[in-house]
């Protein structure tokens, strides 16, 4: 039998440049010029370089007619391919047709701006962001991710890796987070797979302070309100948060010569210079101690700050906080630390100033034994900027009421050296503790215990209702007077 012969209209296909992965679909056209019909069928070849399906890979051309045969095709591998698709003419014993397949496969096309990074100057162990935008043109997804040239780098990007979908943008932060005052000069390597890798210069300039405190000390150190006359200490640990060693001082604002070397030129002899200094010190309400401190990388070094002011004023105090960087023999101003403190005197308002007490017996009353304490109301208010821990103190035959129900006031047992012990009437005590809030007003009743003096019919006390503060060594006195009249003797 006679088996009908075709012909490849044309046996070169060039994809010319192709994107990985992205399949491709072409025509190929094959004639029978016969007056039978014909069966063929594609072999494709095996390399994995190119990846080709069709759904009429096999099939009939019928006699006298052209028919165009579809085939996608997709690229495997970067660079330069050639493969051939055999067509087979079942049936005959000719040599098959072959179509030679050429293509120059190409990864993503990802566009990068800017181009290159400046920071500038910029402070310190604080994040700075700057944006790079990533723009893929082409019809496949960008796979990347970001390295710098530098281990340990002060760079970092955000996401760090990620997928640029066909004809999509996206931002990635390029964050800068310095811990060293010098320049800094990196490259940002951006990896692409399929696709040559993209380097972006990255330069900074640091300054600022490297040490950390672990109290929050920018704009100022606000210690609030304290009383005169008592000693502020405030405790501050730093921590080298940069990569060298440091030898930190504070000094005095106004005092920056000294900390720098520079010898002061003067023509005033040196008690006067002593003098000057000692006068200067005696102006600051402020020290600092240590005033030298070193740190390694990483290392807390402690700083204590103590106050002390005899007079009520506000202080605003500034010491410069001056640094030797690792090798270097210059020294640099990290940071100024700015204290600021309102003395006060702790300021009471009382309702009275004496209590007084008078008690008129007859003789009924002595033969019945009443004990009855007699009370008087004191109202006193906090008008100080700070809370005060009131002490209450009196002298038997005075007392205070005890207040279990009240957890803002507390009693006091009595002093074990007294050397003689008084009969106390229950719920009475001598001491009691109070907590005076700023501001609040409240009221308290002293008591007379009128059978105190069972010698004497007719007889009269004077003592003191003592406050004394735990924040302050300042004591408030009040006269307590009594007298107890027999009521058949002249008063």
């Amino acid at each position: 039998s006679t088996v009908p012969r075709i012909t490849l209209h044309n046996d070169i296909l060039d994809l010319g440049r192709t994107f990985l992965n992205n399949p491709n679909e072409r025509y190929v056209r094959l004639q029978n010029s016969t007056s039978l019909p014909m069966r063929y069928q594609f072999l494709y070849p095996r390399s994995g370089h190119l990846h080709f399906q069709s759904v009429e890979s096999e099939g009939v051309i019928d006699a006298n007619t052209t028919r165009d045969i579809p085939l996608t095709i997709t690229i495997k591998q970067l660079g330069d391919i050639t493969e051939k698709v055999e067509i087979h003419r079942v049936g005959a014993r000719d040599p098959p047709l072959e179509l030679e397949v050429t293509a120059t496969g190409t990864g993503p096309v990802l566009f990068i701006e800017p181009s290159e990074i400046r920071f500038g100057t910029i402070s310190v162990l604080d994040e700075h962001i700057q944006i790079l935008s990533l723009s893929n043109e082409s019809p496949i997804p960008a796979v990347f991710h970001c390295e710098f040239d530098k281990k340990n780098s002060c760079f970092s990007c955000v996401p760090n890796s990620d997928v640029v979908e066909p004809h999509t943008s996206i931002e990635v932060r390029v964050v800068a987070k310095l811990n060293d005052r010098l320049k800094f000069n990196e490259e940002l390597i951006i990896y692409v797979d399929h696709s040559s890798p993209r380097i972006i210069p990255v330069t900074a300039q640091g300054t600022g302070a490297l040490i950390v405190p672990d109290v929050s000390i920018f704009p100022s150190l606000n210690l609030g309100s304290r009383f005169v006359g008592t000693s502020i200490v405030q405790r501050i640990h730093f921590t080298n948060k940069g990569r060298r060693q440091l030898a930190v001082h504070f000094i005095p604002a106004g005092d920056t010569t000294a900390a720098y070397g520079v010898q002061r030129k003067t023509k005033i002899n040196n008690n006067n210079n002593k003098e000057i200094e000692s006068n200067r010190l005696s102006e600051q309400s402020f020290r600092l101690e240590p005033e030298r401190l070193e740190f390694a990388p990483g290392e807390t070094r402690l700083l204590t700050v103590t106050g002390f002011a005899e007079q009520p004023k506000i202080v605003d105090e500034i010491f410069t906080c001056l640094a030797i960087i690792g090798r270097s023999t210059g020294r640099d101003k990290l940071l100024s630390l700015k204290i600021h403190c309102e003395f006060v005197e702790p300021l009471m308002s009382f309702s009275k100033t004496d209590l007084y007490f008078r008690v008129e017996y007859n003789e009924q009353t002595i033969v019945d034994g009443l004990r009855t304490p007699i009370s008087s109301e004191l109202t006193f208010s906090n008008i100080s900027a700070i809370d005060l821990t009131a002490n209450l103190r009196v002298k038997h035959p005075f007392l205070l009421k005890t207040d279990s129900n009240d957890d803002s006031s507390s009693t006091t047992p009595l002093d074990s050296t007294d050397e003689t012990t008084p009969d106390i009437p229950p719920g009475f005590t001598l001491r009691k503790k109070i907590k005076i809030l700023t501001g609040m007003s409240y009221s308290e009743l002293v008591y007379f215990d009128p059978s105190a003096n069972t010698k004497e019919l007719s007889w009269k006390c004077d003592e003191q209702l003592v406050f004394s503060y735990e924040e302050h060594a300042f004591n408030v006195k009040l006269c307590v007077l009594q007298k107890v009249n027999h009521t058949n003797q002249s008063s």
